[in-house]
């Protein structure tokens, strides 16, 4: 099918018709391509609006995402803080039950070398004291002295027998 013949004209038409014909064609022509040019520009303007909205929601989603960001690393700040701080008072606790502790021990210390100051050296090994770390202080003490005055008297026999050999 030829295009006169999709308009309407069959057969021989005079060139005067087919003028007339290509004219109103022409003017059609624009406003069929201004329609089609609206429906395009209107196309465009929403597609410019739903990218507008879209970006709006994605900046809006954006902000949300870092305030949640901040709020978390602010909650994991406050609880390192706070764990931080149990483990200081942990510190100071384990430390002052040490301290408290090794003056205890000094304290100990003390009241036994007062103790042994005020006790007299006991000739017999065989005397109890009530303390039994105090008992066992006299005993060694008692021993060491003995022992003592051993070898200086074995020392003593043996410079008389050198002497004696001489």
């Amino acid at each position: 099918m030829s295009f006169w013949e999709k308009l309407g004209f069959k057969g021989s038409v005079c060139a005067e018709q087919k003028l007339i014909a290509k004219e109103c064609i022409e003017i059609e022509k624009p406003s069929e391509n201004k329609i089609e040019i609206e429906k395009l520009r209107l196309d465009i303007e929403k597609q410019v609006e739903r990218n507008i909205l879209l970006k709006a929601k994605a900046k809006q989603q954006d902000e949300l995402n870092k305030r949640e960001t901040l709020k978390l690393e602010f909650e994991l700040k406050e609880k390192l803080i706070e764990k931080e701080k149990e483990l200081e008072r942990f510190k100071t606790t384990e430390q002052a039950k040490r301290i408290e502790r090794e003056k205890e021990l000094e304290k100990l210390k003390q009241e036994t070398i007062e103790k042994m100051k005020k006790i007299t050296i006991i000739s017999d090994p065989l005397v109890f004291h009530p303390d039994p770390i105090i008992d066992n202080l006299m005993r060694e003490r008692h021993n060491n002295r003995k022992l003592k005055i051993e070898k200086e008297q074995k020392e003593k026999t043996q410079q008389k027998s050198y002497v004696k050999s001489m």
